[in-house]
């Protein structure tokens, strides 16, 4: 039982996730590139409760040491949430431009969410489809496309990507960074994919009903598509929910190092290299929200992957 509610926890914590990142428009309270000038690397804002107007309010903060950023809350005035003050309120507090941290980690959800759907369903369809022309030929065209698997695969994920981004121009834009991006990680994560596939496929091809397809002359492509490939569809959607985080951290890895999305557009990456130093990482710990984003969706996934799998193989949930 505590399974279920836990994995009912983490299939509501992407929903929420990806909700916010559609609707990023509707639930950020300010533009992602709003600056403001005098609130550098402020504190988040605490939410009261007003019980006789049963209302929420806050008190401003105001810098008084501009060297060490060092705030004070303005007691003289109660700013109700919501009413038409001059006053902002920062829920996750701001980084070193004074930009809502809030309102930029809903927008740069978008970048780092969608990558690993794309790039995982771009990977999903290569794989299947080389993985099952490789299981079904078998012979010499299997031969050649493992070696070709095990060339790519015998590169570190994450110093093959550096590799091949760096090959591309460093003065392209948020948009073109995205895209190219997904391109390599889909190109250089489809190997692992199709060795899955392909073991799955060559115990498949040998059964009855695909013997029979052959015997009635339906073609190789046919059988591939409509007959072998289906039955592989619940262990390779547990495989691909299982490589999604993998292309989150990807993208974060690139944008935190100034290879990935390009400042002022946010991702979680590069939202997060402002914490490499230590000093402001350790005055101004809210800087770290998104990497606790980037934590709880990886957390998501995998516990979810997991639990999928032992749905399609019990037998693996006793043999760990």
């Amino acid at each position: 039982m505590k399974t279920n509610k836990l994995i009912k926890t983490c299939y509501l914590i992407l929903f929420l996730l990806y909700a916010m990142a559609i609707g990023a428009g509707f639930f950020a309270p300010y533009a992602y590139d709003e600056q403001n000038r005098e609130h550098p690397y402020q504190p988040p804002n605490i939410l009261r409760f007003d019980l006789s107007k049963q209302k929420f309010y806050f008190y401003p903060l105001v810098l008084k040491d501009k060297a060490l950023k060092k705030y004070e809350p303005d007691k003289t005035k109660k700013i109700i949430l919501g009413s038409n003050s001059d006053e902002k309120f920062f829920l996750l507090g701001t980084d070193m431009h004074g930009r809502d941290i809030f309102s930029r980690l809903i927008r740069a959800s978008r970048i780092s969410l969608s990558i690993g759907l794309i790039g995982v369903s771009i990977t999903f369809i290569i794989g299947m489809f080389i993985g099952g022309l490789s299981g079904y030929f078998g012979g010499k065209t299997d031969n050649i496309i493992m070696r070709l698997c095990e060339i790519i695969m015998c590169f570190p994920f994450f110093y093959l990507m550096l590799a091949l981004r760096a090959l591309l121009p460093i003065t392209l834009s948020s948009y073109h960074v995205y895209i190219c991006i997904i391109v390599i990680m889909s190109l250089i994560g489809w190997p692992a994919f199709a060795r899955v596939i392909r073991g799955m496929v060559l115990s498949i091809k040998n059964m009855d009903y695909i013997s029979s397809a052959k015997v009635l002359g339906v073609g190789h492509i046919r059988i591939i598509c409509r007959h072998i490939l289906p039955n592989t569809f619940s262990y390779a959607i547990v495989a691909a929910f299982l490589n999604i985080p993998s292309y989150i951290i990807g993208e974060a890895g690139l944008s935190f190092i100034g290879l990935g999305i390009q400042d002022p557009d946010p991702s979680w990456g590069n939202m997060l290299a402002c914490a490499m130093n230590v000093r402001v990482l350790t005055s101004f710990p809210w800087v770290l929200a998104p990497g606790v984003m980037i934590f709880i969706t990886v957390i998501c996934f995998y516990l979810i992957g997991d639990h999928l799998r032992d749905r399609v193989d019990p037998k693996h949930k006793y043999m760990r």
